[in-house]
């Protein structure tokens, strides 16, 4: 069960996704608040796995999301907002999902199915490697790929640091060799279509999200070293030892900006 508080002056929308929760087996509300300071003393002294937070809520803000985030780091924060804007600043801070207002009971069961599968990857550590050769592991054991080119698909999304990639870039950084045309793009859609099997097959598909332009990979849902070094994690800067995805060429481009960093 996901111990659950929600944060909303607003009775309407808490009454909402309490209906919500109450059509749901793994959904435990412990605690409803419509002030950050009493809901942060409440979080100090219980645990707490996921929280509502309605941002036009009085204190609580941006800066209140970064001492939850700071006192529960493993915490899985949906933030809602009439406000689209916010959802920026509040993903910068680690929040997994934004919901805007006003919100149907269907558009919050969809949201905790999605809280839901994100928290069983959350307990099934995804770890990825990309300081020195490429390799992703799950609880410590590393994923084996049938396929080279599907691995490499999948350091090339990483090395997106979550933005998308088209088919068409896909295909070019992969096989840089072969022009790009519809007639052997099949080599890519088959490339993708084992990646997303082998990841399927180790529990791991969460970390890869579809959009209607193409594929991302879910930061929030792995534990990546060039992650950490571009959030500027001092102990992963001080312990690099200067190596990038040394087995794909095109990971030099990256390796220049990181060193310019360091």
């Amino acid at each position: 069960m996901l111990k659950t508080i929600i944060l909303d002056n607003e009775i309407t929308s808490a009454s909402l996704l309490e209906c919500a929760f109450d059509k749901t087996d793994f959904v435990e509300l412990i605690g409803k608040f419509n002030l950050g300071a009493k809901s942060l003393d409440f979080a100090k002294s219980n645990p707490v796995d996921m929280a509502f937070i309605n941002v036009e809520a009085p204190k609580i803000d941006i800066e209140f999301l970064k001492q939850l985030k700071e006192f529960l780091p493993n915490i899985i924060i949906v933030v809602t907002s009439k406000d689209c804007n916010v959802s920026k600043d509040a993903m910068k801070i680690g929040a997994d999902y934004f919901m805007p207002m006003p919100y149907s009971i269907d558009d919050a069961l969809m949201v905790l199915d999605k809280m839901r599968v994100l928290a069983a990857r959350l307990d099934k550590k995804v770890s990825i490697r990309t300081f020195g050769f490429f390799d992703i592991f799950v609880n410590g054991k590393p994923i084996h790929f049938s396929s080279s080119k599907s691995k490499e698909l999948l350091a090339y999304l990483v090395d997106r640091n979550g933005g998308i990639v088209t088919s068409r870039d896909g295909f070019s950084t992969i096989w840089e060799d072969k022009p790009y045309d519809h007639n052997i793009a099949g080599m890519y859609r088959r490339a993708l279509s084992v990646l997303k099997k082998t990841l399927k097959d180790a529990g791991a598909d969460e970390i890869l999200l579809a959009t209607p332009n193409g594929y991302a990979i879910n930061r929030n849902c792995v534990d990546c070293d060039y992650f950490k070094f571009l959030d500027g994690n001092k102990d992963v800067i001080a312990n690099w030892n200067g190596e990038y995805l040394t087995n794909y060429s095109w990971g030099e481009y990256t390796l220049s900006v990181l060193l310019d960093r360091r």
